[in-house]
This record gives structure tokens, sequence and C-alpha cells, in this order.
């Protein structure tokens, strides 16, 4: 995806994910407030004001009162970050947790002893735990960990500085600790450390001269292959940039490419964004200034195994440990007899696509009017469909989070801009409700979701990070769930 933070860009392929910017057009088209209960109330003081022309520009949507109550308006956990990270760049300092804490503009505005986090600014090395997915990742006994990339290509609109790009680079570097991670394998296991940065920075440049637009994105593929292939997970370099000249009159392209084990999908653009504001900084001959780091991988790192080892986390063992898992739903296969038969050139995909009234309804109306996540519809209906395909009484099924609210209850941490693989999946127990009124059985289906403790996400952090093996075991002995969903 483009980051959208420089005209030099444009993202090049195909994501395969939802086009938001389309989605966000049906809010935007209203210029007007949303119809919610409460009575408008314009922003009046100047920390009002600042928020309100926030939310507007995060959520889309024409006019908002310091009483409109930001989850009504359609935010999620993913859109918290981004208006925390505008705030703070427009002076205002909070936290997620905070405005989980504080729904409306007028209380987040009228909030006494805002909690500034002090974050680390200097360069931080040395050993980092495991997040949970690189737990997961690392310990699968993959032999080749490559796939494990992101990748993305841009054409470049004007011509770039190869000396500033590699300055910019630089710059991201020492910046983000979280891109200077080795790992290490030994008698006990992977572990991570933090290194110095060096003087060896990733970038390159390719000379595609010679390639006809014919032959361009087979070679583009190899290219990337290539750079992948080059990653080392102990010596690195685990990021690269690569410029790729195709000749006078051709455009040129930027490859850039970061191992999963660094980042996540909000840390990769984390990254980008900055390289492209350090970039432009030194285009314009100033001195590069970033905005300032918020909480450490480090302290997240081992605030999450602390988390994971409290006896509050290990009183929700039992709720796991007493699903009705032998009445899951289990994935059909083919050859239930030969699992190496079921090979991924046998699969089919299944499209369908909601009209405009029907996404309208899901994006605007369910949140705003009936207070229902849109994400509930979409898993209520998800399950419904497995269900009758698989003739299961119930589904479970990991749902890939930001992870950034992992730990309930926390002020004392900042994560909208730290850089890491952080996300991590939730487990879900999701029964479809039988109702004649589907809205009535929506209600209930959701309401079931919010009684999963911590909305499922201590399970992998039981699973991976306890370090208690008795509990580790009894988990790892059950049926593992195999639906996975990216909703996002």
């Amino acid at each position: 995806e483009s980051t959208g933070v420089s005209p030099v860009l444009k993202a090049r392929g195909l994501s395969g994910k939802v086009d938001r910017r389309a989605l966000q057009q049906i809010g935007a088209s209203n210029q007007s407030r949303p119809d919610l209960a409460q009575a408008f109330v314009a922003p009046g003081t100047l920390a009002e004001r600042i928020l309100a022309d926030i939310w507007k520009e995060a959520l889309k949507v024409g006019q908002v009162g310091i009483h409109d109550n930001f989850f009504d308006l359609g935010g999620d956990s993913l859109l918290v970050l981004n208006v925390v990270s505008r705030a703070r760049q427009a002076g205002l300092t909070l936290t997620p947790a905070q405005v989980f804490q504080h729904q409306t503009i007028s209380e987040l505005a009228a909030m006494d002893g805002v909690i500034a986090v002090q974050a680390e600014q200097g360069l931080i090395t040395g050993p980092v735990p495991l997040t949970v997915d690189q737990h997961w990742l690392l310990n699968r006994g993959m032999l080749d960990l490559h796939w494990a990339d992101m990748i993305t290509l841009f054409e470049v609109l004007q011509p770039v500085d190869p000396d500033l790009l590699a300055q910019a680079f630089k710059h991201i570097l020492c910046h983000h600790d979280g891109l200077r991670l080795r790992f290490i394998q030994d008698e006990v296991g992977w572990r991570q450390v933090i290194t110095e940065p060096d003087d060896v920075i990733p970038l390159q440049i390719v000379n595609f001269s010679d390639v006809t637009d014919a032959e361009l994105p087979d070679e583009l593929i190899r290219l990337s292959d290539q750079v992948k292939r080059s990653f080392n997970l102990t010596e690195g370099p685990l990021i690269s940039l690569v410029l790729i000249r195709c000749g006078p009159g051709r455009p040129e392209y930027l490859l850039y490419t970061i191992h999963h084990l660094l980042v996540d999908g909000v840390s990769s653009r984390i990254v980008f964004e900055d390289f492209l504001t350090a970039y432009w900084q030194l285009v314009h001959k100033q001195a590069v200034q970033l905005p300032p780091k918020t909480t450490s991988l480090k302290v997240w790192a081992e605030r999450l195994h602390a988390y994971a080892k409290t006896e509050a986390l290990r009183q929700e063992v039992d709720y796991w440990l007493s699903l009705p898992w032998e009445r899951a739903a289990r994935f059909p296969i083919d050859n239930p007899d030969g699992l190496e038969q079921n090979i991924q050139g046998s699969f089919q995909v299944v499209q369908g696509c909601l009209d405009f009234d029907e996404t309208r309804f899901l994006v605007e109306d369910l949140p705003r009017r009936y207070r229902i996540p849109t994400v509930d519809a979409v898993l209520m209906a998800l399950s419904h469909a497995i269900m009758k395909w698989t003739g299961g009484e119930w589904l479970a099924a990991k749902m890939i989070d930001s992870g950034r609210s992992a730990i309930p209850d926390i002020s004392d941490v900042d994560l909208s801009r730290t850089v890491g693989w952080l996300s991590y999946t939730r487990l879900l127990a999701m029964r479809p409700e039988e109702d004649s009124d589907p809205l009535e059985a929506l209600r209930l289906f959701s309401e079931r979701l919010q009684q999963i403790p911590n909305h499922g996400l201590d399970y992998e952090l039981l699973l991976r990070c306890s370090d208690d093996r008795d509990v580790a075991g009894r988990l790892a002995a059950l049926p593992q769930p195999e639906f996975w969903i990216n909703y996002g």
C-alpha cells in the first residue's frame, strides 16, 4: 500500500486486501455529522478543536462533536494508534489506553495530569524476549524462513538521489532499534538481540536497462527472491532497499523488503513513512528530525512476558481447557489419510461482493446505530458458513490482531510508533446464535464474543510465553485451530 507521505512514489501490484480507501469513501461522501443519539456540541477549547480535526481526518466524517463516541463513529484499535500518533505530532500527549478509557473528545480534553509516557530516546541494544509471533515462526521447525518477508515495489515518480537515500536509511536504522535485531539459535532455543548500528547500509542500485518491458515482471520477481535469500538472521541485514534503474525514458523502481521477524503491518508503514520523511528533510537540506520514540520494543516484550506469568492469566487456562474441542469444526480435506496429497494447487478461491447499501449498513449503521462492531457481523456470517460446510457445532479460529493492546488496563505504555512484530493471533470461540430476528441474533453473538477472556489475546501468551511447561503442554495437546482470519 502507498503510505501517502510523499508524491515521489506510488505502490505497484496488488496486495489482495480490502480497498480501505473505497470503503472510506462511503463515510467521506457524507460531509455532515453521522446520525448519533446525542446532540452535536461543537469543540470550544484549542485541545478540543485539535482532536476534532484529527478525528474527522482519521474517521473520514465531516463533523465531530465533543460528546461523540470514537467507536460509535467507526473507530477501531488501529485507528486509535493513528489518532494517538497525530495527536502527539500536534503537541498533545495521549496514549492508546487513554483513548480506550475516555472515548469522547470532551473526556480526553478534560483529563487532569495526562500521563506522558517517558520513552528512552537514545540507542537501545541488548537481549530482547521474543514476541508471541516470533516464537510461533521460529519454533515451527521450518528450514526456510525467507518466505516470511514483507515486500513492496514502488514506482519512482521523479529522480531520487541514491546518496541521500542511503543517509535517510541510516537515520531510520538508528532511530528504530527493532530494525537492528539479530537472531541466534543455540541449545536452549532461539533468542534475539538488538545490535549497535553499523556502517553497512542495505541499499543497492540495480541496472535493468537491458531488460525489456515484457521481461521486467519476471526479473523483478527474480530480484525480490534474490534479496530475500540474502538475508541472514544472525549476521543481518534483515531489511533492504533496492533502486532499480531501467534506462532513459523508462520509470525507476524502489524495492522495499523487510523480514517479518522485525515488523508487523503497522510497523512496516511507520518505518517507510519515517524513511520518506528523513529523505525529504535531507533533500531540502534540513536536519533529520523524526517524531519521538514511543515505548521501546525491549520494554514491551519484557512487560508482555511478565504479564504472561501472572496468576490472573493462569486462571484463564480452565476456560480454554473446558471448551468442547471434540465438537469444534474441522477443516475438510480431500485426502485425510494422505496429508501430503492435499496441495495448494487444488485450492479453489470463492469470492463474493456486497452492494453499496449492504456495505454501508455494515460499515456505518451497525457500529453507529446499533453499537455492534462491523467485524462481529463478518465473524457471525463466517461461522454460519463454516458450520454449514463442516457440520461442526462451534468454530475455533485464530484472528490476527495488532497486539498493541494485549495487556489490559495499562496507561504507562505507548506503542503508537513502536516498531516490531507486535501483532499476534487471538483465539475466538464462536457459535452462531439462532433467533428469528437477525439483529437480535447478531447482538447475542457479539455479547458472547465479549465474554471471551481478554478478547482471546491471552491464549497465545499462555501457550508460548508463560514459561509454565505444564500449562503450555496442556494447551498444545488441544486440537489446534485450523481457521485463520485476517480482518483489515
